[in-house]
């Protein structure tokens, strides 16, 4: 079959509508008077509530950094100095504000090495960030603080507590 400037040559069954006058699928769409004005809208009004806590993961990687651009913005802290407090028993992090450490213009955090091997971070781990309403400081929990307080869930619903 040769092609002679025509769409139908290529694929004889279709009729093509280049400037799209006429559905492809015609017959196949609902009748205009079916389909209905308006579209209902989901509610998606801010919540307002005191409660509200900012969550987030991030995920360190090979020289020790984790990616806490979002939390700093929603701390309103620029790039800076920052202080990382570890409590390697509740594999919890404390960043505030001021101190040795720095935040870059990309909005990477190096954690210090000693914090790292207190903690037990490896190249890869998954660490949750948290900022607590009302609250100067971010939280990152290693993944054995989240464990331990999923299983403390469990553990107090099924003693009924």
């Amino acid at each position: 079959m040769s092609y002679n400037g025509e769409p139908s040559a290529i694929v004889p069954a279709l009729t093509f509508d280049v400037l799209g006058s006429r559905s492809l699928v015609e017959g196949l769409a609902p009748p205009a008077d079916a389909i209905p004005g308006a579209l209902p809208v989901a509610d998606v009004t801010p919540r307002t509530d005191g409660d509200a806590i900012w969550l987030s993961t991030v995920i360190m990687d090979s020289d020790g950094r984790i990616s806490v651009r979002a939390a700093a913005r929603h701390l309103g802290w620029t790039t800076g100095r920052v202080t990382v407090v570890a409590d390697p028993p509740a594999g919890a992090l404390v960043v505030t504000a001021g101190g040795p450490q720095a935040i870059t213009a990309k909005g990477l955090l190096r954690l210090p090495l000693a914090t790292r091997r207190a903690c037990d971070l490896a190249v890869s781990t998954q660490l949750l960030l948290v900022v607590p309403p009302d609250c100067a400081a971010l939280l990152a929990f290693a993944p054995y603080a989240v464990q331990r307080w999923i299983r403390y869930g469990y553990e107090q619903r099924e003693t009924g507590q």
